[in-house]
């Protein structure tokens, strides 16, 4: 009788699949990553008409400061590329702006328009009901902690990146 043979006939349940998972932490990890990504493509499409991404290089360009769009693919690990294009659909919406630096021709700052600024607001007015849907089985406390476990490891891991740039 051949290996193949030797196996049982029904399948695990979708209990013993989870888990047989859950031994492998990394993997939940990864799964739920791709849960809240749907549900944050979903709501932000949905709510403000915008893809996340979008949202996110609003919220990037809202700083006090002229932010250029190298330090936007950058901070949100973006191909430059595909920023570009990000860009000129949300130039194009009238979200932002593109100006050229007058210091440094080669770079671009990108400002938000009023209508982006007002976008902001009403994304920012809306974070905590968004939170509650992106992790919709979690407590307030507990979104808390998520997102500051989420803060702790994207601060380290910027310390780590700015360690091997020297």
């Amino acid at each position: 009788m051949s290996a193949l043979e030797k196996m049982p006939r029904s399948q695990p349940s979708e209990r013993e699949l989870e888990s047989a998972l859950a031994a492998a932490g990394f993997l939940q990890l990864t799964k739920c990553t791709l849960i809240v990504r749907q549900r944050v493509a979903k709501g932000t499409t949905r709510q403000f008409g915008l893809s996340a991404r979008e949202i996110w290089i609003l919220l990037a360009a809202r700083c006090a400061k002229p932010v250029t769009q190298k330090q936007i693919a950058r901070h949100l690990a973006l191909n430059e590329n595909v920023l570009v294009l990000l860009l000129d659909r949300l130039e194009k919406s009238g979200h932002v702006r593109r100006v050229r630096n007058p210091a440094n021709r080669r770079e671009q700052f990108v400002r938000l328009t009023p209508k982006g600024a007002a976008v902001t607001r009403r994304v920012l007015a809306a974070k905590t009901k968004f939170y509650r849907m992106a992790f919709a089985p979690l407590d307030d406390t507990l979104i808390q902690v998520l997102l500051k476990a989420a803060q702790d490891v994207l601060a380290f891991e910027a310390s780590r990146a700015k360690s091997v740039r020297r």
